[in-house]
C-alpha cells in the first residue's frame, strides 16, 4: 500500500469520531525509597494517569480493535500532540500514558518509568484484552521504548546507576509487538551531552567562561564556519564538563549515603535523630551546592 495506492486513499478518507477516556492505573511498589510525593507514589502504591482515544462507529459504539498504540514520554504527557488523535480518527485505539513523573522530571528515575510503562501494557493486555501493543516513541519516548523492550526481552537491571534498587529482572515486563518512532533521539544522555555549554569554567558561577568556547558571545574569536579542529575541541570540552558534573553527582550521592547510614543507625539506637554540628554543616553544604 504505497502513498498513491487505493488502500492509502481509503485510509486517508477515513475519519471516525473519537472519544477520550481518562485512565487510572494503580500498582504496588515496594521500593525502599520514594522520589515523588502525593498520590503518584505514596502509601506503597504508584498511581498513573493517561488518556485513551477510542474511535466510534456510526452507531456511536467503540470500533473494536485487537491492537493498542501506546504513546509514553518519561517526563510529559502527549495527548495534545496531533498524531495520537489523528491515529484514532482513522480507527486506531491509542493510549497516551503518563508516567509518575509527568510534567516534573526533576526526580525522574528512568528505570521506574519502565515499570510504569510495563503497568500500562499489562493492564492493556490483561484487563482490556488487547492482543498486540504498538509502542509509539515520540522524542524521548523513542529511547524509552527501546529501553523498555530490551528489559522485557532480556531483563538485566537490578539497580539504578546511583545504586538504588529498582529490580527490572523480576518485573516480568510484557514485550511490545511493534514500534513507530517519531522525532526520536538516541537518549537524554546523548542529547544533553551535545547541548551542554562547554565554556562554563566555574559551576558555582556560570558567567565565568572560557571565551574561546563561548560561541554565543560576539567576542568569541571562533566564529562560523567552524573548523574541524575547533568542533573537535568543542566536543571534547563538552564531554569533560559532563564528566566533571557526573563525578560531582557521584561524590555527593556517596556523601549523602554515608550520612544517611549514620543517621539511620542513630535512630535505631536512640529512637530519634540528633544532628551533630558537623552533620548540620555537611547537610547545609550539600544543600547549597544543589541549589
Amino acid at each position: 500500500m504505497g502513498p498513491g495506492g487505493e488502500g492509502f486513499e481509503r485510509v486517508r478518507r477515513m475519519s471516525f469520531e473519537i472519544t477520550p477516556e481518562w485512565v487510572h492505573i494503580a500498582y504496588a511498589e515496594t521500593a525502599q525509597f520514594r522520589e515523588v510525593y502525593g498520590f503518584a507514589g505514596s502509601q506503597g502504591m504508584v498511581n498513573l494517569e493517561g488518556i485513551r482515544f477510542l474511535p466510534l462507529d456510526p452507531s456511536k459504539s467503540v470500533k473494536p480493535s485487537k491492537t493498542l498504540a501506546v504513546y509514553m514520554h518519561p517526563a510529559t504527557t502527549l495527548q495534545l500532540l496531533p498524531m495520537p488523535q489523528a491515529m484514532a480518527k482513522v480507527g486506531v485505539h491509542v493510549l497516551c500514558a503518563g508516567s509518575r513523573f509527568m510534567k516534573n522530571d526533576t526526580p525522574l528515575i528512568m528505570e521506574k518509568v519502565v515499570l510504569d510503562l510495563g503497568a500500562y501494557i499489562r493492564h492493556a493486555k490483561e484487563k482490556w484484552g488487547y492482543e498486540r501493543i504498538l509502542l509509539c516513541g515520540w522524542s524521548g519516548g523513542g529511547s524509552l521504548s527501546l529501553f523498555y523492550q530490551a528489559q522485557a526481552e532480556k531483563p538485566s537491571i537490578t539497580h539504578t546507576p546511583a545504586g538504588d534498587e529498582v529490580n527490572l529482572k523480576d518485573a516480568k515486563l510484557i514485550p511490545a509487538d511493534a514500534f513507530i518512532f517519531q522525532a526520536a533521539h538516541l537518549s537524554r544522555a546523548h542529547t544533553f551531552s551535545e547541548w551542554i555549554d562547554p565554556s562554563v569554567i566555574d559551576e558555582a558561577d556560570p558567567d565565568t567562561r572560557d571565551l574561546e568556547l563561548d560561541i554565543y558571545n560576539p567576542k568569541c574569536p571562533n566564529q562560523p564556519p567552524y573548523t574541524p579542529e575547533f568542533v573537535s575541541r568543542f566536543r571534547e570540552a563538552q564531554l569533560k564538563r559532563v564528566r566533571r558534573r557526573t563525578a560531582w553527582v557521584k561524590e555527593t550521592l556517596e556523601r549523602l549515603k554515608k550520612l544517611n547510614e549514620r543517621l539511620a543507625r542513630e535512630k535505631a539506637l536512640a529512637g530519634h535523630i540528633v544532628l551533630s554540628k558537623g552533620e548540620r554543616s555537611e547537610l547545609a553544604e550539600i544543600a547549597a551546592n544543589l541549589l
